[in-house]
């Protein structure tokens, strides 16, 4: 499907929305005119001037939004300031935890990433890290990271991290592939490249469904993985059982205690390659919402074509409660904090 040069871009509004946020009129041109609309330059203006026309949408600052939230708008001059603050408070750490030889890439992703800084469940924002490693080393890396932030909520009480995203650069495809997990990719700030991005963004070409620019690329030069020796991978193993075990037995359910596994299951979070939320986090929670703030904010662009093709339904997975506790979990935070 191919979707006009206005459908993209009151799809990009609206998905802001589902965010409470704005979108950035500089940064909507640059991602929808390069969407199979490179010669609609001088279309975008006249667009976002219907769209206006219409009352649909207001323009403020060089931001838009859905008419009637202009002050989300008045709320973003904090909302970067707050963004850029985060970053700077975050660089000496990933500065030091780079320097792990197995780290390959460091980013920040979510609500910081959008320059959209959300409060979590404790009253304050994380850096949500995107984290590339190298061959059979995740968990090892993990190991040294719990020791990391254990001293430093020693000393300062809290951290403000934590690991949203972690694989290995020979498990680098992404298995929920939608608008939102592209949406995410194309957000990522990268603090650190050994040159894994390049390789990251090749393996998941998938995003140019969405996203047809040159801002998802990296300068780097892809650098060649580390082959993991038969001791690095022992060792990496272990601590993934071990980590399994004690997760476990601190949730005194022994069914986490036995869940490790050299297979991927895409309905678990920790697995030995890559951690991650379960079923992709909450794709499914913000499909609904965007759908339903379409049908309010856009009635007469809404169809369900382009919903099927924004989040598809063979990007999900079967939602299990029994197994995915932490998507209840997940749901409940974003029905809150969106």
């Amino acid at each position: 499907m191919q979707l006009t040069l206005k459908e993209l871009i009151v799809c990009h509004i609206n998905y802001r929305d589902v965010f409470n946020a704005p979108v950035s009129k500089d940064a909507l041109k640059s991602w929808t005119l390069t969407y199979g609309h490179a010669n609609e330059t001088e279309n975008f203006d006249g667009i976002i001037s219907e769209l206006i026309e219409e009352q649909l949408i207001v323009e403020k600052d060089g931001y838009l939004a859905v008419v009637g939230k202009e002050h989300i708008i008045e709320d973003q001059p904090q909302k970067v300031k707050t963004t850029e603050d985060l970053l700077a408070k975050g660089r000496n750490f990933i500065k030091l935890f780079s320097k792990i030889s197995f780290i390959r890439y460091v980013g920040v992703s979510g609500s910081v990433a959008a320059e959209n800084p959300t409060i979590n469940s404790k009253d304050h924002v994380d850096l949500d890290l995107f984290v590339i490693s190298s061959k059979n080393s995740l968990w090892a890396i993990f190991f040294v990271e719990r020791i990391i932030t254990n001293i430093i909520r020693i000393f300062k009480g809290d951290h403000f991290y934590c690991f949203n995203y972690v694989t290995e650069e020979n498990f680098l495809e992404i298995y929920n592939q939608n608008f939102f997990t592209a949406t995410e990719i194309v957000n990522l700030k990268t603090l650190e490249d050994k040159g894994a991005f390049q390789e990251f963004i090749r393996k998941n070409a998938w995003i140019k469904t969405y996203y047809k620019n040159d801002i998802i690329h990296s300068s780097m030069p892809s650098g060649n993985q580390k082959a993991g020796n038969l001791l690095l991978r022992s060792i990496n193993y272990l601590f993934y059982m071990a980590f399994c075990i004690l997760r476990g037995l601190k949730k005194f359910n022994l069914k986490y205690a036995f869940e490790f596994t050299s297979k991927f299951d895409p309905t678990q979070k920790c697995n030995l390659h890559r951690i991650c939320n379960p079923n992709g986090g909450y794709q499914e929670k913000i499909k609904e919402r965007f759908s339903s703030l379409m049908k309010k904010n856009f009635e007469a662009y809404y169809s369900s074509q382009i919903i099927e093709f924004l989040f598809p339904l063979n990007s999900s997975f079967e939602f299990s409660p029994e197994k995915n506790a932490h998507d209840l979990q997940i749901a409940g935070y974003f029905e809150k904090y969106a």
